[in-house]
């Protein structure tokens, strides 16, 4: 069974890459594959800056499964006809 790793561990080992420690180092002190490693940075690296905010790759998936949530339940209120000035029923 694979392992898995909280997304603040793998932030923390982001940091550390960004404060100059390198690939192999991270692979050996922890124990993580360094195509792990890679696919991690990479949905961290800020790719997008709009209106001073930074977004990586990570963000903009997530951003992305959320909107098709959003619209998938405004879909259904606006087929059951429900409105924000629908009346509450008992």
């Amino acid at each position: 069974m694979p392992k898995t790793y909280s997304e603040e561990f793998k932030q923390m080992l982001y940091q550390k890459y960004k404060s100059g420690e390198t690939i192999s180092s991270h692979c050996k002190a922890y124990d993580v594959s360094r195509i792990s490693l890679y696919n991690w940075f990479s949905d961290m690296k800020p790719i997008v800056k709009s209106q001073g905010k930074m977004y990586s790759a990570g963000n903009i998936l997530a951003l992305q499964r959320e909107l098709e949530r959003l619209k998938a339940e405004n879909e259904i209120y606006r087929i059951s006809g429900c409105t924000p000035k629908s009346p509450l029923k008992n």
